[in-house]
Order: structure tokens, then C-alpha cells, then sequence
């Protein structure tokens, strides 16, 4: 199992509890979910000279969410690890980067019920931090991303 964005894996080893930052894709897990439609009706499509228009599903959002944890002897050594890990994963998801590739991979063990690999270029929409915790050595992370090349439900299916 493993989840990568532009060629950094997203979780640190393969358990959560020993990791030093991990995160899963928690909305747009490919071939569950389906597309939104772009933007909001502002006027009442079926009221008098109003015709109702063609509204195509081609916009996923994805959201991936987790955490960085510092690794260390003590206080002064975790702070570091987190800050270092902290500055490794804003570098992945920096707004202001090309798009690059997700990959899920759902490897032997099925991660997020998927069996094979599935891969689309995204690009970052927003950071959202959490506070910072344990004596400046944890913090949790969302990243809200945007699929940018086509949609992988319907590449994968």
C-alpha cells in the first residue's frame, strides 16, 4: 500500500504508530466516489424564461489528511525531526508548484479497498495546519488538491 504526490511517499514506513509523518487520501478515493459539477446556479432554473443548462460532472477535489510527528531522544531532537519532516512535505504540496502525479497504489493489502494502482497529475489548492502540538513535535495536516488531467474513475474503470 502507499500513497506518493510528485514522487514523495506520503507515509514514512508502513505503520502509522512507528511513522514520522503519514497520510491517506481521506475524499476522491478513485472509483468510489464521482466528480462534482463546477460552480452554483445563482437563478432558479425553471422559472419563466429561464432554461435550464447542461451541467457536466468534471471537477474532483481530493483531500488528503494526516499527520507529522518528530522522532527523537528528547524534546529538543523531536522538535527538529518535525520541523525538518514539516519543511520535506510543504515543499510537496507548495501551491505555488506544477501539477504533479498521485499515485494510490493498493498494493496486496488493499489500501482504501482498491487492488491496483491508479495515478492522475493534481495540483494543490490548500494547506490547512492544525495546531502545533507536544512540545512543537506534532501537527496534523489537510491538503485539499484538484485533479487536473482527467479523471481517474474513468481511466482506471
Amino acid at each position: 500500500m502507499s500513497l506518493e504526490y510528485r514522487s514523495q511517499s506520503l507515509q514514512e514506513t508502513e505503520d502509522a504508530r512507528t511513522s514520522g509523518y503519514w497520510f491517506d487520501l481521506i475524499e476522491g478515493i478513485p472509483g468510489f466516489e464521482h466528480p462534482q459539477v463546477r460552480g452554483t446556479d445563482v437563478i432558479a432554473p425553471g422559472k419563466q424564461g429561464r432554461y435550464v443548462g447542461n451541467r457536466v460532472n468534471d471537477f474532483q477535489e481530493l483531500l488528503i489528511e494526516g499527520f507529522i510527528r518528530g522522532v527523537g531522544a528528547d524534546a529538543a531532537e523531536r522538535a527538529e525531526d518535525w520541523r525538518q519532516q514539516t519543511e520535506t512535505i510543504l515543499a510537496v504540496f507548495a501551491l505555488d508548484s506544477d501539477p504533479g502525479s498521485l499515485i494510490v497504489d493498493g498494493g496486496s493489502n488493499a489500501y482504501l479497498g482498491l487492488q491496483v494502482e491508479w495515478e492522475i497529475q493534481a495540483r494543490t489548492l490548500d494547506i490547512l495546519p492544525g495546531p502545533i502540538q507536544d512540545k512543537m513535535s506534532f501537527q496534523r495536516w489537510s491538503f485539499r488538491l484538484e485533479c487536473v488531467d482527467g479523471l481517474w474513475w474513468v481511466e482506471g474503470s
